[in-house]
């Protein structure tokens, strides 16, 4: 036969004679490979780079929303990454805190020297004392017991050598008290008195008051008296320089008769600057006369009489009261004045009673209410 039918390892191929390069390649690749495969691979081929052009397209056109994308994808993977271990460090600390942990025991230094140092035993009895020593093995024979004047309760440790802390170097000395008397203090000054009763163990309280004779600074009493046992605590009384105000400047108490003020009043030659001029009850009748001192005064300074230019057959009696009680009393005449000095202390009130069997006028010159400068400056606030 002259038509012979291709073999299976043969390719057909019908080329253009206008195309001759290409229809040499074609017999190339129709020697190298079988048609079937051949269109397969093309296939494939052409299949994979229109996926990628697509792709290339799709990201040209969407390029911005891509990148936003992209890092909100990252964000959330750190956040998301952070939370977890943040939420698994804290269960595994909750776990580690809710474990038992050992007890820690604090063992205190031991001070090897503690035994070794002398107790204080100041304020105690002497058997509870040398008690106490005793059970520190302090040798009963090394302990010294002298007795010291002192105040308060006898019998009472109150000083010791060496003092509580120190180390014990061998004897060791109590003082223990004994009833002390109180020491006379009146007259003395004031530091020399506290100086002496402080020696003693007493505890010194000091009241200023006024005194007219007694030298400013100086002890005019002491509670408990002189020769008495010594208490804990002790008062002084001591004298103080003071000031003055004139009766006349105190304020009035009722609403009766007051006495009316002169000037230049002579009694007996002595004029006095300023007089208070009450009138007596007729037939010896009292008339009587108050001031409030409110218990701010200590004593009344006047000069009582009867003027040189009244009768010469004239004559009074003049009675001071404090709170009611006859605190001086002048009975006076015609030539014949008194000086009085009544301690009005504490007084609330002060009356001044004259009587005369003729009604006579009894004048008292420059009559001063004395006190401490306290004392006064609250009555000369109180006008």
């Amino acid at each position: 036969m002259d038509d012979k039918t291709p073999a299976p390892s043969e390719i057909s191929l019908n080329v253009s004679p206008d195309n001759e390069a290409a229809s040499a390649e074609s017999d190339t690749a129709a020697a190298v490979l079988p048609p079937r495969r051949h269109r397969r691979l093309l296939k494939a081929i052409s299949s994979k780079f229109s996926g990628v052009r697509r792709l290339r397209v799709f990201g040209a056109r969407h390029r911005g929303r891509l990148i936003v994308a992209g890092a909100m994808s990252l964000f959330l993977g750190i956040f998301s990454s952070g939370f977890l271990t943040g939420w698994m460090v804290k269960e595994e600390v909750a776990v580690r805190s809710s474990e038992p942990r050992p007890t820690v025991v604090e063992i205190p230094v031991l001070d090897t020297q503690a035994d070794s140092r002398v107790p204080d035993v100041r304020g105690m009895e002497t058997a509870v004392a040398k008690q106490a020593l005793a059970d520190l093995d302090i040798d009963p024979n090394a302990v010294t017991i002298r007795e010291v004047e002192w105040a308060g309760t006898p019998g009472v440790v109150v000083a010791q050598e060496p003092v509580g802390g120190e180390q014990v170097t061998g004897a060791l000395t109590l003082s223990v008290s004994k009833q002390a008397s109180v020491p006379e203090v009146t007259g003395k000054k004031k530091k020399d008195a506290i100086d002496a009763l402080q020696a003693l163990g007493a505890e010194v309280t000091v009241t200023e008051q006024y005194s007219a004779s007694a030298t400013t600074g100086t002890v005019l009493s002491v509670s408990p008296q002189v020769g008495s046992p010594l208490d804990s605590s002790v008062q002084l009384v001591v004298a103080e320089s003071g000031g003055s105000i004139l009766l006349s400047s105190v304020n009035t108490a009722g609403s009766g008769s007051s006495c009316s003020t002169d000037t230049n009043v002579s009694m007996n030659g002595t004029s006095y600057k300023e007089a208070l001029a009450c009138s007596g009850g007729f037939s010896n009748k009292e008339s009587t006369y108050a001031w409030v001192l409110g218990r701010h005064a200590s004593t009344l300074s006047t000069t009582v009489g009867l003027a040189d230019s009244g009768k010469t057959d004239a004559a009074a009696t003049v009675r001071i009261l404090a709170d009611g009680n006859e605190v001086a009393r002048a009975d006076v005449a015609y030539g014949k004045p008194a000086k009085v000095n009544a301690d009005v202390s504490n007084a609330l009130r002060l009356e001044i009673a004259v009587s005369s069997k003729n009604g006579d006028t009894v004048y008292l010159g420059d009559a001063l209410v004395k006190g401490t400068t306290t004392q006064i400056d609250q009555l000369e606030a109180e006008k």
